[in-house]
């Protein structure tokens, strides 16, 4: 009977959904999330990389509610898309050359038992004698002393004075170059709430994710206003001794290794998550923080 109710409950809670009632799929977050973290863990081996597959999971199911047909729970449909991104996951870390965690799998024993040992070959050590070392000893560089000058002190010889006439002489003035100044590059003002907080608020800003009542690790991207009180000099939960948004350097700001999915002390996945950030987007939040993270 208590199964029937939950099933008819999970139903309800879709319908909700698919109406656009975000709370509602938090309640399904709530629900499964520890669930889907454990059995990402167990597979991954990585607790940062656990929670993030969890996410894409959740993600992805949101988006996916329409073609739901309800012929499993929401739940079996739900663990069976974490376990795909698991697999797709030790994949990827397979190709890059990463740990992948061991498997449980006992294999049988093998039919003979029979040991086979083989003699030890024999070691021939042949010894070579020393080469002889023969040493040159060369001669002694003579050193050769010449006689002193001598000094022969002839006739005086009569000196011819011819004066000339005073040269003129010609100051020459030292030019100065003034080279002109070097333009002063100014960066375009990038707008925080018109052009970053739209990039976030299309990519990242779903439920269980970085919006609603399940916000992961702090990050809230829904509006200008929380993301921007989120980012700027806010220790990241992945990396706290890195700011996520350090303004003028976003060579040490989280947000941009997580948006490229490589950095110093990148863990996890690549943001957003089941998707690449467009290029001329992870530029625009670049140059804003290089700007010096304004909150325009």
């Amino acid at each position: 009977m208590r199964v029937k109710e939950a099933v008819s409950d999970e139903s309800s809670i879709i319908r909700r959904c698919l109406k656009g009632d975000v709370e509602a799929y938090g309640r399904l977050v709530d629900r499964y999330s520890a669930r889907v973290i454990n059995v990402a863990l167990m597979m991954v081996g990585d607790r940062h990389e656990a929670e993030d597959i969890a996410q894409d999971a959740f993600i992805r199911a949101f988006r996916g509610l329409a073609g739901f047909k309800g012929r499993a729970r929401f739940s079996s449909w739900l663990h069976q898309i974490a376990l795909n991104l698991c697999r797709d996951h030790l994949k990827k870390r397979a190709r890059a050359g990463g740990p992948v965690p061991p498997t449980t799998t006992t294999l049988p024993p093998p039919p003979s038992t029979t040991t086979t040992t083989r003699p030890p070959a024999s070691t021939t050590t042949t010894t070579r004698p020393p080469a002889s070392t023969t040493t040159t000893t060369l001669p002694l560089t003579t050193t050769t002393t010449r006689p002193p000058t001598t000094t022969t002190t002839g006739p005086p010889v009569t000196t011819t004075t011819t004066t000339r006439p005073p040269s003129t002489s010609t100051s020459s003035s030292t030019t100065s170059t003034t080279r002109p100044a070097t333009p002063t590059t100014t960066l375009p003002s990038v707008s925080f709430s018109r052009q970053v907080q739209p990039i976030f608020t299309a990519n990242c800003a779903f439920p269980a994710c970085h919006t609603g009542p399940a916000i992961q690790k702090g990050l809230d991207l829904t509006t200008a206003v929380t993301s921007y009180a989120s980012l700027v000099n806010r220790p990241s939960a992945e990396c706290p001794s890195v700011f996520r948004a350090n303004p003028r350097f976003p060579g040490t700001s989280y947000v941009i290794w997580k948006l490229e999915g490589a950095g110093a002390c990148f863990g996890g996945s690549q943001m957003p998550l089941g998707g690449v950030l467009a290029p001329s987007d992870i530029e625009t939040i670049r140059q804003w923080i290089l700007a010096g993270a304004p909150n325009n």
